[in-house]
Formats: structure tokens, C-alpha cells, sequence
């Protein structure tokens, strides 16, 4: 048995470091997002601190583990990449041992190549960041990752219950310290496991469980209040709750059309859309493996070979429509399957009077992956949010068609090769449809921006204009400050240029959270020597550009105190524009 094992292993090897080899320094966006993840560390291992001197609306863990690396390692994008690179095959040796455990040992392979080839590596988006190497946010991947160790350390509660309960519960309290959505998902499909699993349903684990989980929140504002006061500090361990409850962010336009709310029509029609293809697909199977039943020896190899064929076939018939097909939809189906299996596997455990563990697990798992599609509900994608947010679901799945279908069939007398063979011919099509699109995705990227190991690719217009304004910004003085306006503190980062108000991001999410009185505030307090504006269309929040359709007052201050020196590419904050970058000084 130790042979075939080290072949999955090896072969799930192989699918990564092809996917890291294809995809290589082409995951992060050159001035959306993820300059934050490599700012924010870079300042804090300087001598800044969060909250105080940085404003953030998420927890700390992510910050400071971060700078603990620039620390160690020094600043780098490559440092982040590497250890990002090591979390993902943890990421994949945690999925695998929970696939594991609940629906078998295909379902954890394939379930875990699905995860290296579509999720991890994420290059379905124009935008990028989407992915485990370079996210637009480390608490999402973090967070996810201790999520699923948390459930995997669940899962040895009968064996050593208050030991296993203080590690999950730390592991929970993690969580806690990273998003708020996050740790949502997570502590409810602990909470569903521990009620469902009666033997480790104990007083003494459930204390162990609490206490464990509250450690890391005490012992993170213990810290920050080090450096600020006990308010400021209990604001920092909470994260993004204050924000989530009291800034009205929810309910702007882009979070409308990242919920499917906004569109209601278009997405319920492609839900039932790719519902009505699932049912076919796995109806298909379950059909063919009842009707073909192995009732004569005989036929074992002509129901293999029909199986296989059926498998083949479907994965030339759906791939040959890859460039039709709308393939980043095809998740969409997923909550509905999630609260569907949810309830089964709750009721199911709840009939078994032994209140096997497994059970438990998989329906805590299932909870957990339901409860993080709440964000995306009506509009779950591959693409944006859905790196992350469908990652667990989609594995559930995978252990759904691959495990638990088939078992169900083979103890109903059917046959459950012909269902495996349908279930990998339909996973092959859907990974042979995106193919093209990551395709196209990666080849957008190929000219190269930032030195050593800063370096990343970008497109061609993009790696032009940044690389223009950093060639202007080293023969500025020394020590001169700059703000990014609406959005690229990458600039800062490449340039290693200081922002001395201490706010990063001037999208609508952030003028709404921290208030646009209190970032003019930090401006006139604190005003920068340089400002670069940066071309960004916010149409996507239901607002036109920064200083026209939102940020008049912070845009009027700037235009009041400050003269243009410069323009790299096109004018940027102006219809028709591509992008550009506007340097301004004091």
C-alpha cells in the first residue's frame, strides 16, 4: 500500500510544480491590493505599529507574521512568495487528511490536485491576486489554512479529548485574529461537529475548547496595548467587527454584485443553469452504474471499459466548448449543494446511534465550507473571491461524487466504477475548459516590474509607467515621503517610499470605514511631499472616479496644495484613460 500512496503524492507533486512552473511571477497585481502585504510588513519591521501608526480594519495576525519573516529574511516579494509556497503544501497534507477521513483516499487525491490546479495557482482573473502565493488579503489564506487545521485537529477528539480541544480552540482563536467571515465559517462547523459528536461532548473539553480559543485574543491585546491604549488595542484584536457592523461597507454596490444581489435575475438563471448540469453529469452516472449492475462476472470489464468511455466522451464533448462556456460559473450550485449535504450528513449522524466521529467531522467540514459561500452566495465564481471562499466546498464536492455517491451505489448492488469513471471525465472537462483561460491569463503578464527579488510580471503598459515613475522617484532626495491616491502602495513599496499618514488605500470601502474627515485630518497633519494619483475606475462600487464621484473633499485638499510635475502614461482619473500615473508635488 505504501507504494500507491507515494505515486498520489507524487503525482500531486508533480500537478503543483507544474502549475507554479506555468504560472511563475505572474499572480499579483502591479498597484491593486496586494502592495498592502508587502507595505504594511515592510513598515512595521521598520519600527511602525499597527493601528497606531498603520490604520487596519483586519486582525493583526497576518501583519506582524509577515514582518516577522522581513525580519528574518529580509523585505521581499520572493520571501512572501517562498513561505506562501510552503503554507500551500501544508494547505494541501491538512485537505488531504481531512478528505481522508471523510470520504475516502480518491476523493483526497483528486480533491487536492483540484485545489493545486485551480485554486492555489489562481490565474482566472484579469485582476489577479486570487491565489494562495501572492492574495489580495494573507488573513483570508491564513485564516483558511488554520480553519481546516482546527478541523483536522477536531478530528482526534475521542482519541485525546482536552488535548485535541486546546489545539483546535488555539488554532480557532488564530482564526479570530484574521477576518471576521473567516472565523464565522470556522466556529460554526466546530460548533455543529462538537454538538453532533456525542462520546467528546464533555464538560471538561468543551471549558478546554473555550478557554484555548480566547488565549490567542488575550494574549494579542495584552501585546498591542504595549504600544497604544487598552480602547485602541481591544479595536485592533477585534479587527474587521467594528467595521463590518458600523461603517455601512456592506451594503456599497460592489459587495451588491459580490453577493448576487445585484443582478438577481442573471445569477439565479446560471445557478440553475449549471445545477441542471451537475444533475445531468451525476445522474448520468448513478443511472449507468444502477442499470449496468455487475450482476455476471463476465461483464466486469465491458462495464469498466463503458465507463471509461463515458468519462472520455464527456470530457471531449465539454472541453471542445471550452471557449463558449462560461467555465469560472461552474461553481455556482454550491451553496445550495453545501446546505443540502449539510443536512443530510447532520441527519444521518444524528440516526447513528455510535455517533461515529467521521460523521461529525464531515458534517462540521460542510458546515464550515456552506457558512464561508455566505459573502458570494448567489454568485459563487473560481474567480475573485472564490480562491478562497468555494476552495473547501469544491473539496466537499469532490468527496461527494467520488465517495460518497459511489459508496451508496455499490451497497445498493450498482456498480461504483462507472459513477467514478463519469465523476473524472466531467472533473477533467471542467479543468480542460479553464485551461485556456488561465492561458490566456498568464500570457497577458510577460514584461517584468520591481528589482531582484521584488520582481514580478506585469502587462506591458503597466511594467512602462511604474517603472518610469520609479526611475523618477530614485533621483528624488532621500527620505522624501509620498502618497499613493486612489489606490497603489505598491509604488511606495518598490520605491521604498514612506507614507507619512499612515492611510494606505483611498477606495471606497476605506473612505467609509476610517471616515474622510479623519484621513484629511491625517493629511493636514502629516502631508506627504509627494502625491501620485494613479488611474483607477470605481464604477464597481456604483461611484465615479476618486474627486469626482466620491473623495471630493480629500481630492480638493490635494488639488489645493499641490502641482503637477510629472505624467507617466495616460491622464490617469479621466474617461477613456488607461492607466497612468500623475506625479504631483508640495
Amino acid at each position: 500500500m505504501s507504494l500507491p500512496r507515494a505515486a498520489d503524492w507524487l503525482t500531486i507533486g508533480g500537478i503543483g510544480a507544474a502549475m507554479l512552473a506555468w504560472s511563475w511571477g505572474t499572480w499579483p497585481h502591479a498597484y491593486v491590493d496586494f502592495g498592502r502585504e508587502l507595505y504594511v510588513p515592510w513598515q512595521l519591521a521598520e519600527g511602525a505599529v499597527l493601528y497606531r501608526d498603520i490604520a487596519w480594519f483586519n486582525g493583526p495576525l497576518s501583519a506582524y507574521w509577515n514582518t516577522l519573516l522581513f525580519e528574518l529574511f529580509g523585505p521581499g516579494l520572493r520571501v512572501l512568495v517562498l513561505v506562501n509556497l510552503a503554507m500551500v503544501m501544508a494547505l494541501a497534507v491538512i485537505l488531504h487528511g481531512l478528505l481522508r477521513r471523510t470520504a475516502g483516499r480518491l476523493p483526497a487525491f483528486v480533491g487536492v490536485g483540484l485545489f493545486l490546479a485551480l485554486f492555489a495557482f489562481n490565474r482566472i482573473d484579469a485582476i489577479g491576486n486570487d491565489n494562495y502565493l501572492t492574495p489580495y488579503s494573507h488573513e483570508v489564506t491564513h485564516g483558511l489554512i488554520l480553519s481546516l487545521a482546527a478541523l483536522l485537529a477536531f478530528a482526534h477528539l475521542r482519541e485525546r479529548p482536552v488535548r485535541a480541544a486546546v489545539v483546535c480552540g488555539v488554532l480557532l482563536g488564530l482564526v479570530a485574529l484574521t477576518k471576521a467571515e473567516i472565523f464565522i465559517a470556522a466556529a460554526g462547523g466546530i460548533l455543529v461537529a462538537f454538538l453532533l459528536d456525542a462520546p467528546a461532548r464533555k464538560l471538561s473539553v468543551a471549558a478546554a475548547l473555550l478557554l484555548a480559543t480566547a488565549a490567542p485574543l488575550l494574549v494579542s491585546f495584552t501585546w498591542l496595548q504595549l504600544a497604544m491604549s487598552p480602547a485602541a488595542a481591544l479595536q485592533g484584536t477585534l479587527g474587521a467587527w467594528p467595521a463590518l457592523f458600523g461603517s455601512g461597507v456592506a451594503s456599497q454596490h460592489f459587495y451588491g454584485v459580490t453577493l448576487g444581489v445585484i443582478g438577481l435575475d442573471e445569477n439565479l438563471i446560471r445557478m440553475l443553469g449549471w445545477g441542471v448540469a451537475w444533475g445531468l453529469v451525476i445522474g448520468a452516472g448513478v443511472a449507468l452504474s444502477l442499470l449496468l449492475r455487475p450482476a455476471r462476472r463476465s461483464w466486469d470489464e465491458r462495464i469498466v471499459a463503458g465507463g471509461v468511455f463515458i468519462g472520455v466522451w464527456g470530457t471531449v464533448a465539454w472541453a471542445g466548448g471550452a471557449l463558449a462556456a462560461s467555465w469560472p460559473d461552474f461553481l455556482r450550485p454550491l451553496p445550495i449543494a453545501m446546505a443540502g449535504l449539510a443536512i443530510a450528513s447532520a441527519a444521518e449522524a444524528l440516526r447513528t446511534t455510535r455517533r461515529d466521529g467521521r460523521l461529525a467531522l464531515r458534517t462540521g467540514l460542510l458546515v464550515f465550507a456552506g457558512l464561508l459561500l455566505a459573502k458570494v452566495a448567489l454568485r459563487v465564481r473560481l474567480d475573485q473571491y472564490g480562491f478562497a471562499l468555494a476552495m473547501p466546498a469544491t473539496m466537499a464536492m469532490a468527496g461527494l461524487v467520488l465517495g460518497a455517491i459511489p459508496g451508496w451505489l455499490e451497497r445498493h448492488g450498482g456498480d461504483p466504477r462507472v459513477a467514478r469513471a463519469a465523476a473524472l471525465g466531467a472533473i477533467a472537462a471542467v479543468v480542460l475548459g479553464l485551461a485556456p483561460i488561465i492561458s490566456a491569463r498568464i500570457s497577458e503578464r510577460s514584461e517584468p516590474v520591481g528589482r531582484g527579488r521584488d520582481a514580478f510580471l506585469t502587462d506591458a503598459t503597466t511594467a512602462h509607467v511604474l517603472e518610469e515613475v520609479a526611475a523618477a522617484l530614485r533621483e528624488r532626495k532621500h527620505g522624501e515621503t509620498l502618497s499613493v491616491l486612489p489606490e497603489g502602495v505598491m509604488i511606495n513599496y518598490l520605491a521604498r517610499r514612506v507614507n507619512p499618514t499612515g492611510h494606505l488605500n483611498f477606495m471606497p470601502p476605506e473612505l467609509l470605514i476610517f471616515g474622510e474627515d479623519r484621513i484629511l485630518e491625517a493629511f493636514r497633519g502629516n502631508p506627504p511631499d509627494l502625491i501620485a494619483l494613479t488611474h483607477k475606475d470605481t464604477r464597481e462600487y456604483g461611484v465615479g472616479f476618486f474627486g469626482n464621484g466620491y473623495g471630493r473633499d480629500l481630492y480638493g485638499w490635494v488639488d489645493a496644495n499641490y502641482e503637477p510635475i510629472a505624467l507617466f502614461g495616460d491622464p490617469p482619473l479621466e474617461p477613456g484613460s488607461h492607466f497612468g500615473v500623475r506625479l504631483l508635488e508640495r
